[in-house]
């Protein structure tokens, strides 16, 4: 039996709390395999309770240089990205820490820093799901029919009855369709102290995760969405579309999407058209077009 103690504690605490960052990294590696919310999610730090990206209704292009320099973002708008506070908890019994099972405590630590991870997850594909009504930086909906020089540019296909699937350009460097903005990265807070009210009347610890972090839109060039039918004509016809982007000058963007972005309806179809190496006994000649990311958060 292991006699409990404040020195104990701070020990155990400590070893947990170490143990917690090493399981939020293996669950981003785990977790990145079957769902890659990262590939259209741009993660920045905030050392604020809000932070402003209106600088991102424009995306910088090297040109040469005649007259006066020309300079991206004098123009922005104000898009303000809020911080919230987020948290999870668990308990776990005395006994299980007296009888000498720290593995099983760890087990449940693990299942927090995995919960941390699928909250982020489920936000990021959140927000595309939401697309239709969630703001961004030019005061409309994200997903939605926009004014370029006076001209209307939709990113969205909606002349389906199908679920939704998204195409996104990833390769964009930090102008994605969404954003997680850290203020706090999630950390292990125990409650153990034997003058803890609620140590004395259940006898047992607490380890909760508290976070600050905030979400929103970017970049909205650099996804389209559709409820047509997920096949190879649909997908090709909102690659073109995103490809035909042009900045208020006219010019290219240079959009190239990468990542086909599906509810489980669609996750077969897509895998058939840019993963399989053979359709009906044939040469793929599309596989690995896209990269193929799956959710059931986009349902």
């Amino acid at each position: 039996m292991v006699l409990l103690n404040r020195t104990n504690f701070d020990a155990v605490n400590t070893e947990l709390s170490s143990d917690f960052q090493g399981f939020l990294s293996e669950a981003a590696r785990v977790r990145k395999a079957k769902s890659d919310w990262r590939s259209f999610t741009k993660e920045t730090q905030s050392k604020a309770a809000d932070m402003d990206y209106g600088w991102m209704g424009e995306l910088p292009k090297l040109e040469r240089w005649v007259g006066q320099r020309r300079v991206y973002g004098l123009e922005a708008k104000k898009y303000t990205i809020v911080n919230e506070k987020w948290s999870t908890a668990i308990s776990i019994a005395r006994e299980d820490l007296e009888d000498d099972t720290l593995g099983n405590a760890k087990d449940r630590i693990s299942d927090l820093a995995y919960a941390a991870e699928r909250g982020w997850e489920e936000q990021a594909f959140l927000l595309l799901k939401n697309g239709d009504t969630g703001i961004c930086f030019d005061e409309g909906a994200f997903f939605a029919t926009h004014t370029v020089n006076g001209a209307s540019v939709p990113n969205q296909d909606t002349g389906g009855s199908g679920p939704y699937w998204y195409l996104v350009d990833s390769s964009q460097g930090g102008y994605k369709p969404c954003i997680l903005q850290h203020r706090d990265k999630p950390e292990l807070q125990p409650q153990t102290s034997p003058e803890s009210d609620h140590v004395w009347d259940y006898d047992e610890y607490r380890y909760g995760v508290r976070a600050r972090f905030g979400l929103g839109y970017g970049f909205w060039q650099t996804a389209f969405r559709s409820n047509q039918t997920c096949n190879g004509s649909f997908i090709e016809a909102a690659a073109e579309a995103m490809m035909a982007f042009t900045d208020d000058k006219g010019k290219p963007l240079g959009i190239f999407p990468d990542t086909l972005v599906v509810t489980p309806a669609n996750w077969a179809e897509g895998n058939l058209l840019y993963v399989a190496e053979t359709i009906s006994s044939t040469s793929n000649p599309h596989k690995g077009k896209f990269r193929v990311v799956v959710s059931q958060w986009l349902a």
